[in-house]
């Protein structure tokens, strides 16, 4: 087997796991009733998605967004004061040279998503396209 071949294996393992855990777990208690049990391939049913859909579901999971995440230091103990998400969209190096990738990562992983709504926290609906100030050098001749 080339290195191609295991790489397509792993991948197609690691997306049916992903589907798996989306239908048969996130989904039910999402909608807190059971999904139908997967029977088979139907040619008769179109595979795509519809624009409408992608942009529903795009802007549902920004609704889980929260407005900042936690760190936790060495012994699993919350630091104090959360970094805004606003200050990392571009640039996040300074959070983690300052914290280490350890807290940032488990502060996040242990952090609560935000409840399924319609509300866009301001850090999204805001901060994201603020102007951001940068030098421009331009050489006229």
């Amino acid at each position: 087997m080339v290195d191609e071949d295991v790489y397509m294996k792993a991948r197609r393992m690691v997306v049916a796991t992903m589907q798996s855990i989306f239908l048969y777990e996130y989904l039910p208690a999402l909608l807190n009733e059971p999904t139908d049990e997967y029977k088979g391939y139907d040619t008769d049913i179109y595979p795509g998605v519809t624009t409408e859909f992608h942009a529903a579901a795009f802007r549902y999971g920004h609704t889980h967004i929260p407005p900042g995440f936690y760190l936790r230091d060495s012994m699993c103990r919350f630091r104090p004061n959360p970094i805004r998400l606003c200050n990392t969209y571009f640039d996040a190096s300074a959070a983690i040279k300052m914290y280490g990738i350890e807290e940032v990562l488990m502060g996040m992983a242990s952090q609560i998503a935000e409840k399924e709504d319609t509300i866009l926290i301001d850090d999204l609906r805001g901060e994201l396209y603020r102007l951001r100030t940068f030098r421009l050098s331009i050489t006229y001749t």
